[in-house]
């Protein structure tokens, strides 16, 4: 899953480089179909999580879909502010930068469990 949000954020980032509308469709194309990879694999880490502690299930569920909903509201706004600064081209540019680094932070630190503290809760 980190690796396919890896890859297609280098996608995005190494967009703008062309002008030819067909390399850019194509660039979109292939970077849209490894972010959306990733989803469900993210979606199965949070199942996962859940298996090992069904006590905070709700917890888990309330963060993920709190972030996701920000990231729906936040997202687009920074994407036109961006885009009237500094050009459509290099929003892609920079949102593909942004995931690059997120990615591999991810790959890095990746847990394949966690340990939670029901008394600290």
């Amino acid at each position: 899953a980190f690796f396919s949000l890896l890859v297609g954020s280098f996608i995005l980032t190494v967009i703008p480089l062309s002008a030819i509308p067909t390399v850019l469709i194509g660039g979109v194309l292939c970077a849209s179909f490894f972010l959306s990879a990733a989803f469900p694999a993210i979606n199965g880490a949070y199942a996962d999580y859940i298996s090992e502690a069904p006590a905070v299930e709700e917890d888990i569920e309330g963060v993920q879909d709190m972030c996701a909903n920000m990231g729906y509201i936040v997202s687009p706004i920074i994407a036109g502010i961006l885009a009237e600064q500094v050009g459509i081209p290099m929003t892609f540019t920079i949102f593909g930068a942004v995931g690059v680094i997120v990615g591999a932070l991810l790959l890095a630190q990746r847990k394949k469990s966690i340990t939670i503290h029901l008394g600290k809760l």
